[in-house]
C-alpha cells in the first residue's frame, strides 16, 4: 500500500482525525456526521447512540465497494503493465459481494435481491472496462495520503486513482454532485505530499440502475480544483471548530442538526431520537 505524509500549515486547536470521505456529507447534517465519525467521543461524554445505524449494511454501498475492488484490480494491473480481462475484474467484484452478503444486507427498490446485484455489478464493470478504463493512466492506485495540521489534527485520504495531473474517484450512487469537499481534500493532500499538482478532479460516475430499466451511460464529471479545495478547507475548519466546541460544552448543539435531511431517520443516523438529538421522536 502506497502512503505519503507531510505537514500542512493550517492553524487549529483540537487534535483529531478527519477523513476526506467524511467531508462530502458533513454539512448536510453535522450532528449525524459527528455521531458516525466520533462515536467514542460522544459516548464518553455520556450520550447514547443508536446501534442500528452502525450495524446495518446497505446493498447500495456494498455494490459500490464491490465495484471499487474490481476497478482497483484493473487499475493496478494497468499500472504494472499486466494483462487482465473484463471477466477477471467482474469475478473479483462479484466474489467480494458474495462474501459481504453472507453477513446480511439491507436491500432496496433498486436492488431487490442478490441476483439483481450480480447483474448490476456486471453492468457497472462492463461500462468501466469499455468506456472509462481506456482513458485512465494511473501513476498511483488506492493511494493513502496524510497530512498533519499545526495543532496535530490529522487529515487522511484514500484516493482511487491518481494520474499525472488529475485525481479520479469512482461513484455508483444516485448523484455524482456532492463530492467537492472530498475531491478538494484529495487535491490538497496530493500537493502537500508532493505526489502531483492536480489540474483536474474527476468523478467517474456509473449509477447503479434497476435491472428493469435501461442502463445509464457512464460519465466522467470534471470538478473545479480551486472551488473544491476551498470547500474542503472550510468544511475541515467547521469540523475542527464544532469538535472543539463540543469538547468544551458537552452540548449536542455544538453540531448543528438538519431535520430536513433525507437521511434523518433511525436507519441512517446513529443520533436519531437519542439524547444526543432530541429533535425527533422514535416512530413506533
Amino acid at each position: 500500500m502506497q502512503k505519503g505524509c507531510r505537514p500542512i500549515n493550517w492553524n487549529h486547536r483540537m487534535t483529531l482525525k478527519i477523513r476526506a470521505s467524511q467531508t462530502s456529507g458533513w454539512n448536510d447534517c453535522p450532528r449525524r456526521g459527528a455521531s458516525r465519525s466520533y462515536r467514542d467521543m460522544i459516548t464518553d461524554a455520556g450520550f447514547e447512540l443508536n446501534d442500528y445505524a452502525f450495524m446495518v449494511r446497505f446493498v447500495s454501498s456494498t455494490i459500490g465497494t464491490s465495484c471499487h475492488e474490481g476497478a482497483k484490480f484493473a487499475l493496478q494491473n494497468k499500472l504494472e503493465g499486466k494483462q487482465f480481462s473484463l471477466d477477471d475484474m467482474t469475478d473479483i467484484s462479484i466474489n467480494y459481494f458474495n462474501e459481504a452478503k453472507e453477513s446480511g444486507l439491507a436491500y432496496d427498490t433498486i436492488t431487490g435481491k442478490p441476483s439483481d446485484a450480480d447483474i448490476q455489478i456486471q453492468n457497472i464493470m462492463r461500462s468501466y472496462y469499455h468506456f472509462l478504463l481506456p482513458n485512465i493512466n494511473p501513476i498511483a492506485v488506492e493511494f493513502e495520503m496524510e497530512a498533519e495540521m499545526q495543532d496535530g489534527t490529522i487529515i487522511t485520504a484514500h484516493a482511487d486513482v491518481i494520474e499525472t495531473i488529475s485525481i479520479r474517484d469512482l461513484k455508483t450512487g444516485k448523484s455524482p454532485d456532492d463530492y467537492h469537499s472530498q475531491l478538494g481534500t484529495y487535491s490538497i493532500l496530493a500537493k502537500t505530499n508532493g505526489i502531483c499538482n492536480p489540474k483536474k478532479l474527476l468523478v467517474d460516475w456509473i449509477p447503479r440502475t434497476a435491472v428493469s430499466k435501461n442502463y445509464e451511460e457512464p460519465k466522467s464529471l470534471l470538478f473545479n480544483v480551486e472551488i473544491c479545495e476551498e470547500e474542503a478547507k472550510q468544511t475541515i475548519k467547521s469540523i475542527v471548530s464544532q469538535v472543539n466546541n463540543f469538547t468544551e460544552s458537552k452540548s449536542p448543539s455544538a453540531f448543528p442538526a438538519n431535520t430536513n435531511s433525507i437521511l434523518c431517520s433511525e436507519k441512517f443516523c446513529p443520533a436519531y431520537a437519542t439524547d444526543f438529538c432530541k429533535l425527533k421522536e422514535k416512530k413506533e
